[in-house]
């Protein structure tokens, strides 16, 4: 395994011994401790602790695929295995309704975080829908800057983690991310008079739709080939 700092080996031994609750508060009081725990970005999550272990799984793969170290690979799939199983993966409820949104297997990169926030983002358009459908425009609203945030939130992380694990296209990636926060910043301050304007309601779900698969199209499918030439993504 690459050199880590007692902290982070602390984490991964607890892995290894399958204290997955006692890793997660060892890695939750490490981020904060260093000070790069985004507390505001996970406590608008529906489950901070669900937000906290992809974050941890995330960085157990980036390491991984930098040093290019199968046993931290091997952990880093040991943690994805309990988080399934545990399915804290989902952390916000299936949505009701016969069609609702999903993130095909082909748009998956394979790395945790990605994937793990491209599945938010798919569970917060559903909600959207849904509170529509109810006529719950209040919480349809609260949806849409949920959103918005995330993505936005959701961009940086994915730069940094292109940058964590080497991509060698991470600077033109974060070209299109610009591009795709300057639509983004249009809509913001577009969630009021919902139930008022119903050619806003198809816009704004359109544009949020859009953004999502324009990332995941247009930039993420070539990290995913990145990560199957390093051997870390399925074909």
């Amino acid at each position: 395994m690459p050199d880590l700092n007692s902290d982070e080996q602390k984490v991964i031994d607890a892995i290894q011994s399958n204290s997955f609750d006692e890793a997660l508060n060892l890695w939750n009081a490490y981020q904060e401790e260093i000070g790069i725990c985004d507390d505001a970005a996970c406590e608008s999550q529906p489950d901070k602790r669900i937000c906290c272990a992809s974050h941890m799984h995330g960085r157990l793969f980036s390491l991984a695929v930098m040093n290019s170290d199968p046993d931290l690979a091997g952990v880093s799939r040991k943690l994805g295995r309990w988080m399934h199983d545990q399915e804290i993966t989902n952390n916000v409820s299936p949505v009701k309704g016969e069609n609702p949104l999903s993130l095909p297997n082909s748009l998956l990169t394979g790395h945790p975080t990605v994937d793990y926030e491209h599945r938010q983002l798919i569970n917060i358009l559903n909600h959207f829908s849904e509170s529509i459908e109810q006529g719950d425009y209040e919480t349809a609203e609260t949806q849409i800057r949920l959103f918005f945030d995330l993505v936005v939130k959701h961009f940086e992380n994915e730069e940094q983690i292109l940058l964590d694990v080497g991509f060698p296209e991470a600077e033109r990636h974060k070209e299109f991310h610009d591009q795709l926060r300057g639509r983004a910043a249009k809509y913001i301050s577009a969630t009021h008079d919902l139930q008022k304007d119903d050619k806003q309601k198809c816009t704004l779900q359109s544009e949020m739709i859009s953004l999502l698969f324009d990332d995941a199209i247009k930039a993420d499918v070539e990290f995913k080939s990145f990560l199957m030439a390093k051997g870390y993504a399925a074909t």
